[in-house]
């Protein structure tokens, strides 16, 4: 029929709005305008081309019988730019420009030899020459290449000279160069049992963090003792943080119990808050935090596994493996907990004095 309907979509150009549509449905249902098939809709155009689609549906709107009031008049759009014939693409929109804001340039690439780099190489390779015409001992005649390839390694390592992964590995090629010791020798150092032991506790690590077992725990300890107690939450997180730290590194410890603490000690801050008790909740976090940390400590010395330097003392030469999981275990276990104990009292005593917060 004569009826025609306004898109939903309709164009929203300068001047030309809904109102105009309406009037071509109006004129063409009184059977005073061209029918639908006469009516030539304007072309779909870009952002940047909105003011020449603007033009052409005004054009095509007047030829219908004058439509269009004198507010929508082509008088009232600006100017329509001309339309080059050239490939260039178009310019871009203000809006656009806008939006995006100014271009900035990319960071300068940083240099690969700064001065201090320069100097680390230089007085690396200086006191390496030096120290070859040092003789140390005369019963031990490689001291002295062995203390050159020492500080070598300690001057390119502090003022990264090479990537840090390059100067660790300057021992393995520096080390059998000079006739100090074997090939074989030198990489076991890199490469053996307590290597491979710390990497059985960093895969542990990795899965205790994927399952949330430290969150796990914690709620299930803190539901079943409570958190009405300061001293109760303080000893939860404490024994979590020796028992984990005892099985895995007591500073990935850490780094898990952390943030889950602090979000319940920032919970409390905002109860305390509401009932004026700020300095409670102050000695609270302190106690908590504190307590995580020494307890870590202290688990960190019952195993092997639980800090570096435990591995380390173990896997010496000198000892010839007499060290062992079990009787490290044996040692260190009741040093260990005399150690907690010992943060446990300070703790209540030094810092939870007094300190009568009741959690929610």
């Amino acid at each position: 029929g004569n009826t025609w309907h306004a898109p939903e979509s309709a164009p929203a150009v300068p001047g030309l709005g809904r109102r105009s549509f309406s009037l071509i449905e109006m004129h063409m249902r009184q059977g005073s305008a061209p029918r639908l098939r006469e009516f030539r809709p304007a072309p779909v155009f870009h952002k940047h081309d909105s003011v020449l689609g603007a033009h052409a549906v005004v054009r095509d709107l007047e030829a219908m019988g004058g439509l269009i009031s004198s507010s929508h008049s082509l008088s009232r759009l600006p100017s329509a730019p001309p339309r080059s014939s050239s490939s260039e693409p178009p310019p871009q929109p203000r809006e656009a420009a806008a939006v995006e804001g100014p271009k900035q340039e990319p960071p300068p690439a940083e240099a690969f030899c700064t001065r201090p780099h320069a100097i680390g190489a230089a007085s690396g390779l200086l006191l390496f020459g030096w120290l070859q015409f040092v003789e140390l001992s005369a019963e031990q005649p490689l001291a002295n290449e062995m203390l050159a390839v020492v500080a070598l390694v300690a001057v390119f390592w502090m003022f990264e000279v090479l990537p840090l992964p390059v100067t660790s590995l300057l021992p393995m090629l520096l080390i059998p160069a000079f006739g100090i010791l074997d090939h074989s020798l030198v990489a076991s150092a890199y490469w053996g049992p307590v290597q491979m032991m710390f990497v059985g506790a960093f895969i542990v690590d990795v899965g205790i963090e994927h399952v949330m077992l430290h969150q796990r725990l914690a709620l299930n300890i803190l539901l079943r003792t409570g958190v009405e107690r300061p001293f109760v939450v303080v000893a939860s997180f404490s024994a979590i943080s020796f028992c984990f730290s005892s099985v895995c590194s007591n500073t990935a410890t850490v780094v898990m119990l952390v943030p889950f603490a602090t979000g319940l000690l920032d919970t409390a801050a905002e109860q305390a808050r509401a009932r004026g008790e700020e300095h409670q909740a102050a000695s609270l976090q302190r106690a908590v935090l504190l307590g995580i940390a020494f307890a870590a400590n202290g688990g960190g010395i019952a195993t092997l596994v639980g800090t570096p330097p435990n591995g380390v003392l173990a896997g010496q030469p000198s000892l010839h493996g007499e060290v062992g999981f079990a009787n490290w275990f044996l040692f260190a276990a009741p040093i260990a907990c005399c150690t907690l104990l010992i943060a446990l009292a300070v703790l209540h005593f030094g810092v939870l004095r007094g300190v009568r917060l009741s959690l929610d």
